[in-house]
Parts: structure tokens; sequence; C-alpha cells
């Protein structure tokens, strides 16, 4: 991350009056901190600001749909295991993560239908849709 932030502010433009810089591309849910250092066209200083207080960013949805959705056959006519790859933590957004399936015949107009994740069994029968 240092090295990001250092190319950010140097792309800016020297300016000694600059005392402020927006920080862009940033993870939500993560704390950071920053650090500071002066330089000038004889090179970087050698020594940088303590780290800033933490700062953590708001938290939003997750960042990514889950990936690679797959489903197999447990060799039960009417019955389809459905999997995908976890999210990978950086990607949550927030915490708590969980992931709501749905599903519809293919090509049916209706709309899909939640299966809950408290139902101990959902027989889906003549649906499947990945």
């Amino acid at each position: 991350m240092e090295f990001g932030a250092v190319k950010e502010a140097t792309d800016l433009g020297l300016r000694e009056d600059q005392r402020s810089t927006l920080v862009e591309s940033l993870l939500p849910d993560v704390t950071y901190a920053f650090r500071v250092r002066a330089f000038n066209v004889y090179g970087r200083g050698q020594e940088a600001s303590k780290p800033s207080v933490r700062i953590r960013t708001m938290a939003t949805t997750p960042i990514v749909p889950p990936r690679n959705i797959r489903g197999f056959d447990e060799g039960k006519v009417g019955t389809l295991n459905i999997v995908w790859d976890p999210l990978d933590e950086s990607e949550y957004g927030g915490p708590n993560v969980g992931y709501n399936v749905y599903f519809k015949k293919a090509g049916d107009p209706k709309d899909w239908i939640f299966v809950s994740p408290n139902a101990f069994l959902y027989l889906i029968k003549y649906y499947a849709l990945i």
C-alpha cells in the first residue's frame, strides 16, 4: 500500500502548499494507518511521520458475486446440490457475510424463488438453473 500511496501523491505534483490528498480504491471495512513523508527536488526525506490514528473504511455490500457456481448430482432423482467458491475475506465488504440462493426454471418468466437458509431441506423437483 505504501508504494501506491507514494506514487499517487507524487503524481499529484510537487506543491509546497499541498497539505492533503485523496487516497482512492481502499477496500471497505478495512482498517488503515497512513504516514506522510516530505520530498523535494533533491529526493525523499529520511524520516516519515508516525502512523496516523487507525481509520476504518465504512462497510458495504460484498465487492464481487460468488464465483464458480455449479451443481452436481448426488444420485437422487429431483435433487441438485449447488456449490460455489467462497469469497476471499478482502471481498466481504463488511462483517457476517452470508449467501442467499434463488432458483427458477430456465426460460421461465416468473420471479426467482428464494431458498431460505434456515430450511432443513428444500426439495427442488422440476427446477434447476445455475
